[in-house]
């Protein structure tokens, strides 16, 4: 339930820090705040990470943290953040795809039936407007459903091939290995400018510093906590809630959702709950 308030509250967070910088900038900061964050442990761990598992840490920062957040950050100028609170939930269902896929997972009756319904909640919330409307296929949906699927491979990747390692030590080591990739795109950027520039600068970054500290950093370790003591596919199920709060924070700013819109959320959890239940 934390986990779900952190990571549901993020996607307003990022829409108030696009008011004043860009995409890139607000992915990058959040990354780079979760980095100096984490320093402190990445050096003090780095011996505890083997030299052959560096390879799945790579992917954990690069895949799982460093791309998904230019990706979510792109995708909120053209679709509002509650919408993609929801399309976030397809999380756990592009999990169990690659698990199936590459990781030799089984494959159920009821698995099936959860894909087809996930996916088409997905591609019918990717025609529905912010106004409400049905419209033109929304390209920037795209832009989480990848999102989504990179993290569904970083996911299955910590589950496999780093269960031996901490919490912390899994976290602050990806930070190591995304972070100063993220602060050279900032520094190369007029971030810094943008800062004193004006009153709602200051509001902005404090937004996105927030959304660096609690939804990266802390939502990254408890993610990976989760991973290590339940299972990838459980662990990802988190974004069941997500919704709630996104929708929760999205209606307090001002943001209009329809049934159709809400019919789009009933497909995409139906289809979560239905991956889940062929588990059994």
């Amino acid at each position: 339930m934390l986990l779900a308030l952190i990571w549901g509250t993020s996607f307003i967070l990022m829409k108030k820090g696009l008011t004043v910088f860009s995409p890139g900038q607000v992915g990058a900061y959040r990354i780079v705040v979760a980095f100096f964050i984490f320093l402190p442990w990445a050096i003090q761990n780095f011996r505890e990470v083997p030299a052959h598992k560096w390879k799945y840490i790579m992917v954990a920062g690069i895949l799982g943290n460093l791309i998904p957040a230019f990706l979510f950050t792109n995708a909120q100028t053209r679709i509002e953040s509650s919408v993609a609170g929801i399309l976030n939930t397809l999380t756990p269902i592009f999990t169990f795809l690659i698990s199936i896929l590459f990781f030799g997972q089984l494959v159920r009756r009821w698995q099936v039936i959860g894909l087809v319904l996930g996916f088409s909640g997905a591609v019918g919330l990717s025609f529905v407007k912010t106004g409400g409307e049905i419209g033109s296929f929304n390209a920037y949906a795209l832009l989480i459903l990848l999102a989504t699927v990179l993290y569904g491979i970083s996911v299955n990747t910590i589950g496999k091939y780093l269960g031996g390692l901490k919490s912390l030590t899994i976290s602050a080591s990806a930070m190591l290995i995304a972070g100063p990739m993220a602060l050279v795109y900032l520094l190369s950027t007029d971030f810094v400018q943008r800062v004193p520039a004006s009153p709602e600068s200051w509001r902005a970054f404090g937004y996105l510093t927030l959304l660096g500290v609690f939804s990266t950093a802390l939502g990254l370790l408890l993610f990976n906590k989760l991973v290590k003591i339940t299972s990838p596919v459980f662990a990802s199920a988190v974004t069941y809630i997500i919704p709630v709060f996104a929708l929760l924070w999205g209606f307090i700013d001002g943001e209009k959702l329809t049934l159709l819109h809400l019919f789009g959320m009933v497909f995409i959890l139906a289809g979560v709950y239905a991956v889940n239940r062929g588990k059994g």
